[in-house]
């Protein structure tokens, strides 16, 4: 039996996502770029804006047979290595608007907050910093020990 999935990259990213699934069995089936514009009028007030939302990205499908040889394994390291990339650190938020609320407030609550963000963007280096190496490590190891299945 034949499976699909599809992905959707930023056009950067496209030789890279296709490389990373061609270690899991997967063969690229098709390419599309997705590149578009779309303008409509906002009323603001009194006046009226033109706004244009713009969207790039590559949609890739792949596909592979689930009936080949060493499926299973191959398909439990992918689910490792999905996992492990999802797993990424998110960097901390700074919503200048509660800050500015919080400094209306007191000085104090807006220094706080000031403190509470840098203790926040120091412990995300400092697991982003965790994460990198294991994607360097077990991502990489994931990525090779599926590709040696293929043979």
């Amino acid at each position: 039996m034949i499976e699909t999935i599809s992905k959707k990259v930023t056009p950067t990213d496209e030789n890279t996502v296709i490389d990373i699934m061609s270690n899991f069995g997967w063969t690229l089936k098709s390419s599309q770029e997705i590149n578009t514009a779309e303008s409509h009028l906002e009323g603001r007030g009194d006046s009226v804006y033109s706004v244009t939302t713009r969207e790039n990205y590559v949609k890739l499908v792949f596909q592979r047979d689930t009936g080949m040889k060493n499926y299973s394994k191959i398909k439990e390291l992918e689910t490792k290595y999905t996992n492990l990339v999802d797993s990424e650190p998110l960097p901390p938020d700074f919503n200048i608007i509660s800050f500015f609320i919080l400094f209306l407030k007191g000085i104090t609550p807006g220094i706080q907050y000031i403190k509470n963000y840098k203790k926040q963007t120091k412990e995300y280096e400092e697991n982003y910093g965790a994460w990198l190496s294991k994607m360097n490590s077990e991502g990489k190891e994931y990525l090779n020990s599926a590709s040696a299945l293929l043979t």
